[in-house]
């Protein structure tokens, strides 16, 4: 085997470790549902719906999470689950020490939790465009938290919401609401899961400058995060500081430097061009700004 080869064939060896070595620890909590939304839906005898929703959705989150190859999870557990609660409990400052030891999350470093709050099905039938129909809108909300497990800090918490219009002729026989929901539920849990995903990885990835080329700049995040036409800010480089009162560590963006329009986007990178007086380097983070 010649040098050349041997060198090759090392750099592929090294590859696998490489990616491992980037990836993040993350606990997954168990798709739960809010109190009020059991209630809600237990009224309306469509409790077994809910248990069929939260089970489809964490179905779907767990086959995400490994495609994006970005996470190592680690086993669920009671145990786990209370450290989480004992960890959240401390952040609130209701209490004055520590109740569980970081060491007991067998190395995660991030926890994932979903709660769906909303399910609402609205059915009308009727006459649309000349024929008999039975049109349904779907309409799907959950909370997601991603915790960093060693500091307690919600590292991000925002609402996923989804909607879905389903129409079917009332000649085809299959108009029954719960024959209508058995065909949608796989489609909009595997949606509502992808978006979690996507959010969950926005918040431990952020996306990054990695090439700036006069006013283009090519970020490490693709399809999965922008379209074009997007505008984002962007920030200086990501700095690690330590809180003097507690002693935690933890990353901050840098200084905001402008801001760049997404004209060009692939599978797994984009580029963008810079506007006005903004400024960027390699390793700058770039923010997407949300539409109100």
């Amino acid at each position: 085997m010649n040098v050349k080869m041997l060198g090759w064939l090392m750099v592929a060896l090294c590859l696998p470790f490489a990616a491992l070595a980037q990836q993040k620890t993350l606990y997954v909590a168990r798709v739960t549902a809010s109190d009020s939304l059991k209630a809600e839906l237990a009224r309306d005898s469509r409790a077994m719906q809910l248990g069929r929703i939260t089970e489809a959705i964490d179905d779907h989150l767990i086959t995400e999470i490994t495609k994006s190859r970005k996470f190592r999870m680690v086993e669920r557990s009671d145990a786990l689950e209370e450290l989480i609660k004992e960890q959240d409990l401390y952040a609130s400052g209701l209490v004055s020490d520590r109740g569980a030891e970081v060491n007991g999350m067998t190395g995660a470093e991030l926890a994932l939790f979903v709660t769906v709050d909303s399910f609402q099905q609205v059915t009308d039938t009727g006459v649309f465009s000349g024929v008999h129909r039975l049109k349904t809108k779907y309409q799907l909300s959950a909370q997601m938290r991603v915790v960093d497990t060693t500091t307690a800090e919600i590292l991000e918490a925002s609402n996923v919401q989804l909607e879905k219009m389903d129409v079917a002729d009332v000649t085809s026989g299959m108009t029954r609401p719960e024959a209508r929901f058995d065909i949608l539920l796989p489609q909009m849990t595997r949606e509502m899961a992808a978006k979690s995903v996507k959010q969950l990885i926005s918040a431990t990835f952020p996306p990054k400058v990695i090439d700036v080329d006069e006013d283009v700049v090519t970020i490490n995040a693709g399809s999965d995060v922008f379209k074009v036409g997007d505008k984002c800010k962007i920030y200086g480089k990501t700095r690690t500081v330590t809180d003097p009162d507690t002693g935690v560590t933890r990353k901050i963006k840098g200084r905001l430097s402008g801001e760049v329009r997404i004209i060009d986007v692939e599978s797994d990178y984009a580029q963008a061009e810079l506007i006005g007086n903004a400024r960027a380097v390699v390793g700058a983070m770039v923010k997407p700004i949300t539409k109100e």
